[in-house]
């Protein structure tokens, strides 16, 4: 039977060098977007999978190719259900090669492939949302300029970059809030009034509230120009009041209010806020707060639902350990694991990671494991981290002052900036270097991880000095990306008058969207 819009099946031996197949000029290598592999990669011989990843890195295009696999596969050794149990002992029956593949098995192929291989980050060009561009007055023509000490945030539709160092604006603080298309890959600078903006926007700690939409953004301290003369010690709030507007409001703080301080960090556990350390500028510490909202139980309706204020608890003054700045957080169940940091003469080390007990407030000390092949990652700070599922990211960064120059006569000591990528496993506490690096040597920067699954890194430090900065859009898939996402994406791609059409398109929207436009 013939279909009309499906090419003529080929017959191809994989294990075959790519110019005895005999493809079509449309398919020829680093032309095609998807290959699809469907009931076969996960249950084939060694050297049909090896031929396989092999071949999909000639044929697959350089910018967005991906190879997409569907079948059942083994996870840590184990197989579900009992039919897929007694599908895998039957082909091994017929031949020992065969059978159901372990995800574990598919990762070594990949760092096989990583040793000979060094696979960046995807640099996404700047493009601005035209109708943005049009209608948004005076802004419609500002410029997203190199920024670094700037925080990110993420829903489904957007990434977000919100504050930061940017030398080229008049102010040198940027009170901007950007925001990035994941689907159309386009930026627009979002209506907030600058007058409303936190003077001290460099190195504050933050915690957001996304999922399918950013309802909330938290900052604490911070620091405005010069760094360190000008920090704070103030609770900020990034709110949305309809859909598209965003307003900025103080929060009013009682209690063990910390000194004015930046480079802290701040996390969200069980209706409480957490900070951790920071620099004044002079002096760094490793205090530990929590910060939670007071109600005023005898208010009714919508006002009982307002905090009256929020307070701050002391719950660990950190006088036997050293202070650090420009550390991260994450939390794993009832504790706070703290990750890097430190000072510029001192870097907190990645093979034993302190880890705040919220319930006793007490730190403990978690040994890591090395990655088998790769040993640990370098202690580091300035860097960016990100948690996704069970596991925590770090990106990039620099070393203490370690690196020595000769300069009139003088030995200098600067940082050395780094540009691996590593996951730490926050169930079985391994090490593993990312089969990705960022696109230079980065810190300063920001990220964010998206609910589908995707790190985005923006701006930051270039250079030892710390005087270079970049404006860099770069993005890293962590898992593949669900089907609708690329269908969507196909679909913008195949069709740019969408986008110029329904300037707000975005994957909550498209189909409604597509809907209108065929009725």
């Amino acid at each position: 039977m013939e279909l009309c819009n499906v090419k003529r099946a080929l017959k191809i031996d994989i294990r075959k060098d790519i110019s005895s197949w005999n493809l079509p000029s449309e398919f020829q290598p680093a032309y095609i977007d998807y290959l699809l592999s469907i009931n076969m990669i996960h249950i084939s011989s060694n050297a049909a999978v090896n031929a396989l990843f092999e071949k999909a890195g000639s044929l697959l295009s350089g910018k967005d190719g991906l190879l997409i696999t569907y079948g059942p596969y083994a996870v840590n050794g184990e197989i579900t259900p009992q039919s897929n149990i007694d599908f895998d002992r039957s082909l091994r029956s017929t031949d020992s090669e065969w059978g159901l593949r372990d995800t574990i098995l598919l990762e070594k192929v990949l760092m096989v492939e990583l040793q000979n291989n060094t696979y960046l980050f995807e640099v996404i060009e700047h493009q601005f949302n035209n109708y943005w561009r049009d209608n948004a007055g005076p802004s419609g023509k500002t410029l997203l300029t190199e920024r670094s000490g700037m925080r990110m945030a993420c829903d489904r539709n957007y990434v977000y970059v919100i504050g930061g160092f940017a030398p080229l604006l008049e102010n040198l603080l940027a009170k901007e809030v950007w925001r990035f298309n994941v689907l159309t890959n386009t930026w627009e600078l979002m209506s907030v009034p600058e007058k409303d903006f936190p003077e001290e926007l460099a190195s504050f700690g933050s915690y957001f509230f996304g999922g399918s939409i950013l309802s909330e953004f938290y900052m604490f301290g911070g620091t405005a120009v010069p760094f360190g003369t000008r920090a704070s010690n103030s609770v900020n709030l990034l709110k949305r009041v309809k859909n598209e507007t965003f307003i900025w409001k103080r929060l009013k703080t009682v209690g063990d209010i910390p000194v004015k301080q930046y480079g802290s960090c701040l996390v969200y556990n069980n209706g409480k806020f957490f900070v951790f350390g920071g620099t004044t500028g002079w002096e760094y510490n490793l205090e530990v707060r929590s910060l939670e909202p007071v109600f005023d139980a005898e208010k009714n309706g919508g006002d009982r639902l307002e905090p009256i204020h929020w307070k701050w608890t002391l719950l660990h003054d950190g006088s036997d350990l050293n202070g650090r700045y420009r550390h991260e957080a994450v939390v794993v169940d009832d504790e706070i694991v703290l990750i890097g940091g430190g000072t510029p003469e001192w870097t907190s080390s990645l093979i034993d990671l302190l880890i705040f007990n919220v319930s006793e407030s007490k730190f403990r000390t978690q040994i890591t494991l090395p990655d088998i092949d790769y040993g640990y990652p370098v202690g580091r700070l300035y860097y960016g981290c990100v948690k996704f599922g069970d596991c925590a990211y770090i990106l990039g960064g620099c070393t203490e002052k370690s690196v020595m120059h000769f300069m009139n006569d003088r030995i200098i000591l600067r940082p050395e900036l780094l540009q691996d990528c590593w996951q730490l496993d926050l169930k079985k506490w391994r090490w593993k270097l990312l089969p990705g690096q960022l696109n230079q040597k980065l810190c300063f920067h920001a990220a964010t991880v998206t609910p589908e699954g995707c790190i985005y890194v923006f701006g930051g430090t270039t250079d030892e000095r710390f005087e270079k900065r970049t404006n860099q859009l770069q993005r890293y898939w962590i898992r593949p990306p669900s089907l609708f996402y690329i269908a969507a994406r196909a679909v913008v791609n195949a069709c740019p008058s969408l986008s110029k059409r329904f300037p707000d398109i975005a994957l909550t929207n498209i189909f409604d969207y597509l809907l209108s436009s065929i009725s």
